[in-house]
């Protein structure tokens, strides 16, 4: 009977412990009847006590919500942030290899809407005499985003512009030095070959033109420039020119400060007759001038650009021979290779970790494996996957074929699967430079289809001011053998041929999607997560104030075995109650 009472408050009653102190007159009168009457009493006099202290079980609660407000967000942070990294990993391993975001690629993103880049082949050659700092300058007025120089190097050290190294092709050096005349042992040519003179002979030679049919009012009037002049040029134009030529070209989000695009010629052959190493030579160069940190390695330039902005990088290399950029590249990584086991590099590392662009050029003869039946050469993509360079400069040539769809092969090949950057040359003014196989009438027509058809990224020309004014009419009302290559604004841009679309700049955006699909499940996880942690708290504390109610109600085990009287109670089990 006792027991089924003690059953029924259980069911019905939750208190907290109560002693003898709270039924003070049944203390030494404790039998069934009385002791259910006493609970009651008790319960109703704790219940008492629980609304006199109503203030701190209120506190307790706040203090339980608040808690769960500030974990609440912590585990979203923490599951989203989890499934975000683990995602990340997931779309890097199984999508297609992205590199890093450069802001000054030389390949110009999809995402900017601007012509293709103008090199000004050996300066403003088709005005002035080419590789003099006046035809540089003529370029950059004109708005060429690169100067051109040819590099080659002097007996004592230095490095001067010149399109080859026998000089009597395009100076007066035989009324100047008329018995320095020699035979190359290297490849049996004869001439004054500029690695035999010393920086300071030849600043005594006079340049003349060097293309027939062109003004010879200019000759005799130039000098050869050396690397160090241009550096200075190109500092001068960006600091004391560039700010004071207009408010268009400042406000400009896809132009701006031109570069230096840098040819390193017969690198091979140099190493053979004079024993120099042009990249070494090339390297020391630019450490040793103040200011080509600052004009070419300046980081924050780029990386200061909005997505929508563009500049060229700041200098590219060039060469017809690979050896010589594999050899660029390996001191240029070497320079801005991190310290290894905490011991910091020797050299230091003054191109702030830069490595500029290095672009193999290709003449006609190499385009192709056989060039009279005009087959493609896998051997020679090969060579190019492996020297690591960033673009190719083809013969224009390798573009125009007889077959128009040659052409498109190989831009296929070079943006689509090696995802270089294509800069052809040369475009020049002359009717007798146009390529004569595909009908074009002028220059212009021929330069039109390397843009608007072809999408080439860039052009090496002569006539700079036509190059300009082509890349910025664009292709809108363009027609070639009746269909249009009107500009498309998407960033797939497509190429008509035929029938056949080739997609060019297809942007990897997938990684994006799947880590904000995996970021939203994660949240979604954290907000269960969190829900199910807060609840079994809250189950946790309501159990334990339970047992605690539990713990007051009087036992079986408080009575004798008959369940009729009292047993003796002893003074522990009297303070436990």
């Amino acid at each position: 009977m006792l027991q089924q009472q003690s059953q029924k408050i259980q069911e019905h009653e939750v208190f907290p412990r109560c002693t003898f102190d709270d039924c003070p007159s049944k203390r030494n009168r404790i039998g069934t009847i009385k002791r259910k009457r006493c609970t009651k009493r008790i319960t109703v006099g704790k219940q008492k006590r629980i609304n006199s202290t109503s203030s701190r079980f209120f506190f307790n609660n706040f203090l339980f919500s608040t808690s769960a407000l500030l974990i609440s967000p912590i585990l979203f942070l923490w599951a989203g942030g989890l499934f975000l990294i683990c995602a990340t990993a997931v779309a890097e391993s199984l999508l297609p290899e992205k590199e890093a975001i450069d802001r000054c690629p030389i390949r110009i993103p999809s995402s900017i809407d601007r012509p293709p880049i103008v090199i000004g082949h050996r300066g403003a050659a088709f005005n002035l005499p080419e590789h003099t700092i006046p035809a540089y300058r003529l370029a950059l007025e004109l708005g060429a985003d690169y100067i051109e120089p040819d590099l080659v190097p002097t007996r004592d050290g230095h490095l001067v512009s010149y399109h080859g190294l026998d000089l009597g092709i395009s100076t007066n050096i035989e009324s100047i030095f008329p018995g320095r005349k020699r035979t190359m042992d290297a490849n049996g040519e004869t001439g004054y070959f500029v690695q035999d003179f010393t920086l300071e002979e030849i600043k005594l030679i006079k340049v003349r033109q060097r293309v027939e049919h062109r003004t010879k009012d200019f000759d005799d009037l130039f000098r050869i420039p050396s690397l160090s002049e241009i550096i200075d040029l190109l500092y001068d134009w960006k600091v004391n020119v560039r700010p004071r030529i207009g408010s268009n070209l400042n406000t400009s989000k896809t132009s701006g400060r031109p570069g230096l695009y840098a040819e390193l010629k017969y690198p091979d052959l140099l190493q053979e007759d004079a024993n120099i190493s042009m990249a070494d030579l090339f390297l020391k160069e630019l450490k040793s001038h103040p200011k080509s940190n600052e004009l070419f390695f300046d980081k924050t330039e780029c990386e200061s650009l909005k997505f929508d902005e563009y500049l060229v990088p700041p200098l590219v290399v060039q060469s017809f021979e690979i050896k010589a950029l594999k050899t660029m590249r390996e001191l240029f990584e070497l320079q801005t290779a991190p310290p290894k086991n905490g011991v910091e590099v020797e050299a230091p590392i003054w191109s702030n970790g830069l490595l500029p662009p290095l672009i193999i050029l290709v003449s006609e003869t190499k385009c192709f494996q056989n060039y009279e039946s005009q087959e493609a050469d896998e051997n020679f993509w090969f060579e190019v996957v492996e020297a690591r360079v960033n673009g190719i400069g083809p013969d224009k040539a390798c573009l125009l074929t007889d077959h128009a769809s040659l052409g498109r092969d190989f831009m296929e090949t070079a943006r689509l699967e090696h995802r270089l950057a294509v800069h052809p040359w040369t475009e020049r003014m002359e009717l007798s430079f146009v390529t004569p196989n595909h009908g074009f009438a002028t220059a212009e027509d021929e330069l039109m289809y390397l843009i608007c058809v072809l999408k080439i990224d860039g052009i090496f020309a002569e006539n700079v001011d036509l190059a300009v004014r082509v890349g910025m009419k664009g292709c809108d009302d363009y027609m070639y053998e009746g269909v249009s290559y009107g500009t498309n604004k998407k960033k797939n841009v497509e190429q008509r041929s035929h029938g056949t679309t080739v997609c060019y700049e297809t942007e990897k955006e997938e990684v994006i999607i799947v880590g904000l699909a995996f970021c939203a499940f994660g949240l979604f996880l954290g907000a269960s997560l969190t829900y199910w942690v807060m609840a079994r708290c809250d189950r946790k504390k309501k159990r334990r104030n339970f047992d605690d109610g539990m713990a007051a109600i009087p036992s079986a085990e408080d009575y004798d075995d008959a369940g009729q009287g009292r047993r003796n109670v002893t003074g522990n089990e009297l303070e436990m109650l």
